[in-house]
């Protein structure tokens, strides 16, 4: 279990760093409390848009 979350933490910083829309994906994707792709979409959506001004990597075309 510990190695699952360390994965997850992985995924999220490399995005982050990258502004990486993919690696912020799979990242939701790999944590057990996100039922389902589509779900992961819109949760990644949310928190991209209420987190905006703490991720400027993610801003620009094609991102966020």
């Amino acid at each position: 279990m510990l190695a699952q979350q360390v994965a997850i933490q992985d995924r999220a910083v490399e995005a982050a760093v990258h502004g990486d829309r993919q690696a912020a994906l799979q990242a939701l994707l790999l944590d057990p409390v996100v039922w389902s792709y589509d779900a992961a979409v819109r949760i990644l959506d949310e928190l991209l848009a209420a987190h905006a001004p703490y991720l400027p990597r993610f801003r620009g075309p094609g991102r966020g």
